[in-house]
């Protein structure tokens, strides 16, 4: 059976038909978004992971680039080479950001810089 045909089955069904047709067709389409999920998945780990520029990464963190590539020179933001282009994982970033988290002191304020 052809998706194109149907609509004519349906139109051709007796009425008392109807209900099992419906539900045939529910569950050809909960079938058919798994499938389709399943392969986005699928294309999407077998995608390369984004790199980010050094000035990419300061823009993400609001840091001046300067500090970016100071954390990459000593080695506390791991980079990929490529030639003489600094790259860093997106996934690096997130853990980079992870690991740099502290939990907030109870009673104690931050004082405003102005």
């Amino acid at each position: 059976m052809q998706p194109e045909e149907l609509p004519a089955i349906a139109a051709e069904a007796a009425a008392e038909e109807l209900p099992a047709l419906i539900g045939a067709l529910e569950a050809a389409k909960a079938v058919a978004w798994a499938r389709l999920a399943a392969t986005a998945q699928q294309d999407q780990a077998t995608r390369p992971e984004p790199l980010l520029s050094l000035p990419e990464v300061a823009a993400a963190l609001g840091i001046p680039e300067d500090r970016a590539y100071d954390l990459a020179r000593e080695g506390l933001l791991p980079v990929v080479t490529i030639g003489k282009y600094k790259r860093v994982r997106e996934s690096t970033l997130r853990a980079f950001i992870a690991a740099s988290e502290t939990p907030a002191t109870p009673g104690r304020r931050l004082r405003k810089v102005v």
